[in-house]
């Protein structure tokens, strides 16, 4: 009997204060807190639009066409060409390209007499056909007096003087992006106007090219070559002319 006595287990005492302790936790617990409220803001107008992914830029006619470089005989020249692109909003390289081929077309129509603008070349020659000859006459024609050389020779010139002459050298040079039958027509022009095939290193080249963008220019700026650029679908502008 006094076994079963000690076996059993005093009844433990409930505190007066037990419920309203569990109450608070438990009311805490659905309070939320500041963290809590700082990461679950609500999302912004600016958080439902949907984000546009970059277009990456069509670069199929840079892959098909290479670029071409030619020396001017105009110094000024390339930068006009290049005012006009600004101006319209487009490269440079259709601009360029539109003057040409619409002097090509004036050049087909014999409206562009080459023979009457002189090659702005600095050195002339005895043989420009290559079949001339020579020959002493019996008679004495005028007499000829040599001028002694008036040429005196300086001091080899500095870098930063060599530089400066390398960069006015360099502003007759234009390098354009087009398609290779626009050059190969420069060069059949260029051929039939000298009468002979062209070097690689060949500079009457860039003479003819002058006078085509010359006369594309001046078209354009007395109003007969209207350049209407219009937009496309990869957000880059062509020209279209009449």
């Amino acid at each position: 009997m006094v076994s079963k006595i000690e076996n059993q287990k005093a009844p433990v005492r409930k505190s007066a204060f037990a419920n309203w302790l569990s109450d608070e936790s438990e009311q805490a617990a659905q309070i939320p807190t500041q963290s809590d409220e700082m990461h679950h803001v609500p999302p912004s107008p600016l958080d439902l639009i949907p984000k546009v992914e970059k277009k990456k830029r069509n670069r199929d006619f840079e892959h098909r066409n290479r670029t071409y470089t030619y020396r001017l005989s105009d110094k000024e020249l390339g930068g006009k060409v290049a005012n006009v692109a600004r101006l319209l909003h487009v490269v440079v390289d259709e601009v360029a390209r539109a003057f040409v081929e619409a002097a090509l077309e004036e050049v087909n129509k014999g409206n562009i007499p080459f023979n009457a603008v002189p090659p702005n070349q600095s050195r002339l020659t005895l043989y420009p056909t290559g079949e001339e000859t020579w020959k002493i006459q019996e008679q004495s024609g005028w007499s000829k007096d040599i001028p002694k050389s008036t040429r005196k020779r300086g001091k080899p010139l500095t870098e930063t003087e060599k530089r400066n002459r390398e960069k006015e050298r360099n502003q007759t040079v234009v390098t354009y992006r087009w398609p290779a039958d626009v050059n190969q027509k420069i060069v059949l022009v260029t051929e039939k106007i000298f009468g002979k095939a062209l070097t690689r290193s060949e500079g009457r080249k860039g003479w003819v090219l002058t006078i085509l963008l010359r006369a594309g220019l001046n078209a354009y700026e007395t109003g007969k070559l209207p350049l209407r650029p219009q937009p496309i679908v990869t957000d880059k502008k062509e020209l279209k002319w009449s």
